[in-house]
């Protein structure tokens, strides 16, 4: 029998639940505990075949420098233990089945899993990893202040969008652009379709007031940016559930569908 390694007990969980059916489980991870792992080569004597299926390992060991396999593997980890803590809900007596649970890729890269039921998002930053899983569309995603590159991001986080965050969650422009950035990756993660860049420029926040959903309106058709009327006028923004959570370093955004559409998850 395989014995977890210690820093799985690490990894922390968030689910919600609600009287509409909907259900999100949230998982995090420490990159400083997996990489310490596999410094002392517990990764290594673990198995990965233990935690990984075929083709993930397959598509491992294709990354050429080490912190970029350790930020891949944590983020596989981690949606994973959401994956299998998910199951749960529906089924206490679901035993966790690593391999089985794997992590297929669609052509643009977005990470899924064949269940047509379950979506899922990944994303981590230079010292975690964070995976949601949820039966209705759902985006995940976490910045470190001040990585993001004023000029490079200009022509997507708008001056009064930054002015709008300033004002409503009483922070400075550099954590105003994270947070503007977090909420339309993660956005775009649940319903864009095709680029990002087109997706952010049409998607313009209008407001975000401290511990309040933040409110957005579209520029331009809709129907090119979004899988679903995500983007749409500003009413649509209310069928989406957001939630903020922050840390002296790093900035977190889920969101979620409210009402779980018919979305078709292919990609286009």
């Amino acid at each position: 029998m395989r014995s977890d390694p210690a820093w799985l007990s690490t990894v922390a969980l968030q689910s919600h639940r609600d009287p509409a059916g909907n259900a999100v489980v949230c998982a995090g991870l420490e990159l400083t505990g997996l990489r310490d792992a596999w410094r002392s080569d517990a990764c290594v004597t673990a198995g990965l075949s233990g935690w990984l299926a075929a083709d993930e390992l397959r598509q491992f060991a294709r990354f050429p420098v080490q912190k970029r396999q350790l930020e891949w593997l944590a983020g596989r980890l981690a949606a994973k233990q959401a994956l299998n803590h998910y199951r749960l809900l529906w089924d206490a007596a679901a035993e966790p089945d690593w391999p089985a649970a794997a992590i297929l890729r669609q052509d643009d890269g977005r990470p899924y899993v064949a269940d047509a039921h379950t979506y899922l998002s990944i994303s981590h930053n230079r010292s975690q990893a964070v995976a949601a899983v949820s039966n209705c569309p759902v985006g995940i995603d976490v910045e470190s202040f001040g990585a993001l590159q004023l000029g490079s991001v200009a022509d997507l986080l708008g001056e009064a969008e930054v002015a709008a965050v300033r004002l409503g969650q009483g922070c400075d422009a550099s954590q105003a652009r994270t947070l503007i950035w977090c909420l339309k990756e993660a956005l775009f993660k649940a319903c864009g379709r095709r680029a990002f860049v087109p997706f952010a420029r049409a998607v313009r926040l209008q407001s975000w007031p401290a511990g309040q959903a933040p409110c957005w309106a579209v520029e331009g058709d809709s129907r090119e940016i979004a899988r679903c009327d995500a983007a749409t006028p500003t009413p649509a923004c209310r069928n989406w559930q957001v939630q903020l959570s922050s840390s002296a370093s790093s900035a977190q955004v889920l969101v979620y569908r409210k009402d779980r559409p018919e979305v078709d998850k292919t990609n286009e």
